[in-house]
């Protein structure tokens, strides 16, 4: 399985096999990629807010899910 997680055109990590490699910019913020793709993030700006896709492919198909973020505000 092949992952790519985006924002704003920009790669944030990506998942070939078992090479995890997450952008330099986006380290401190991720936290955690499940096995099925799923990325958990921290301590976002709202700078960090919008659009970001996921992209799974294998040899035979991609999937591409897009999903849209916003902060929840702690009291």
């Amino acid at each position: 399985m092949n992952l790519v997680w985006r924002f704003n055109h920009q790669i944030i990590l990506t998942k070939k096999k078992t090479n995890l490699m997450v952008s330099e910019g986006w380290r401190k913020h991720v936290t955690e990629v499940s096995g099925s793709g799923q990325l958990t993030l921290q301590g976002l700006s709202p700078d960090q807010e919008g659009l970001y896709i996921c992209a799974v492919s294998d040899e035979d198909e991609t999937m591409v899910t897009q999903t849209f973020l916003k902060r929840r505000a702690v009291p």
